[in-house]
């Protein structure tokens, strides 16, 4: 849980509630089953991306911008 809120429980006691914080990212308020995300660059962001490898974006499909304004799907 990220934190502990007290809460009334009755005339005289009270109890913990715990606050959990939740990923916006990850879609849990949506109800969706599964979400994907994805991602435009042009070339030569894709390739320092590439060399780099960040975690964060290992999980994202990629698309590269190529000649003449063409979308090409990165694998």
């Amino acid at each position: 849980s990220d934190r502990e809120e007290p809460v009334k429980d009755g005339w005289f006691s009270s109890s913990a509630r715990q606050v959990y914080k939740l990923d916006p990212v990850a879609g849990a308020e949506l109800g969706a089953t599964r979400q994907d995300r994805m991602i435009i660059l042009p070339e030569r962001p894709y390739q320092v991306l590439v060399e780099q490898d960040p975690t964060g974006l290992r999980g994202l499909r990629k698309f590269v911008v190529g000649a003449g304004g063409r979308l090409i799907p990165a694998v």
